[in-house]
């Protein structure tokens, strides 16, 4: 923490976190160049990713547990959007379907919200919930991909994704809970460190002049 720049916790991760904001916000603008023939429903989910990089550039940078609510809660939102879309991706979908699954996607999302704060443990709350989100959100995918839309480059990006997700989890999060963070991978950061559940200390800043001061040349 605080190895780059006395400014920012997690430099190389706050990097990346900006690299996720314009993502979303890039996929919003080409959503809203085309939103006569693009469902609302996938501006969401582009719209999550935005405020998942917002989010976690804040608590990358700043390591507070206000930021990191900001970073997790939209995760846990967009990945209720995206089941939204899995859940009336049918044509014969009917209005009061997409109603249920709304409203109820919905309300899940804001009973989350609160308990997220009123929880002592909320982290492992966090990852529980967000576990689950994920494993819906990859076995209906694999429905999808394997069973009801035939193509190679879809199965590509699914395999692609998952490969994502467990090489995080196994070079990553597990060395980081067992070993510490200073393991041979961690030097790669770009946004795979875990959650910190506390701001540590900054650097005391020095009267200037003094022999302790940093050397900022």
């Amino acid at each position: 923490n605080y190895a780059v720049t006395l400014w920012i916790a997690e430099f190389w991760n706050t990097l990346s976190s900006v690299v996720i904001f314009a993502a979303g916000a890039v996929g919003l603008w080409r959503w809203w160049g085309r939103r006569g023939a693009i469902e609302p429903r996938f501006a969401a989910c582009f719209l999550g990713l935005a405020l998942i990089g917002l989010g976690s550039t804040a608590f990358h940078a700043t390591l507070l547990k206000l930021s990191q609510a900001s970073d997790e809660l939209p995760m846990i939102w967009l990945g209720l959007a995206c089941c939204y879309c899995l859940g009336t991706r049918h044509a014969d979908d009917t209005p009061s379907r997409r109603r249920r699954w709304g409203w109820g996607l919905g309300l899940y999302g804001a009973l989350f919200s609160v308990a997220y704060f009123a929880v002592a443990n909320y982290f492992v709350f966090f990852l529980a919930s967000y576990a689950a989100v994920v494993a819906y959100i990859s076995v209906i995918t694999w429905r999808v991909v394997f069973r009801e839309v035939h193509g190679p480059a879809l199965r590509r990006l699914f395999w692609w994704s998952i490969g994502a997700y467990l090489g995080g989890f196994a070079l990553f999060w597990i060395p980081e809970r067992t070993i510490g963070c200073d393991h041979a991978l961690q030097v790669a950061q770009l946004h795979w460190a875990s959650r910190s559940q506390a701001k540590p200390e900054p650097p005391t800043p020095t009267t200037p002049g003094s022999s302790d001061s940093p050397n900022r040349s």
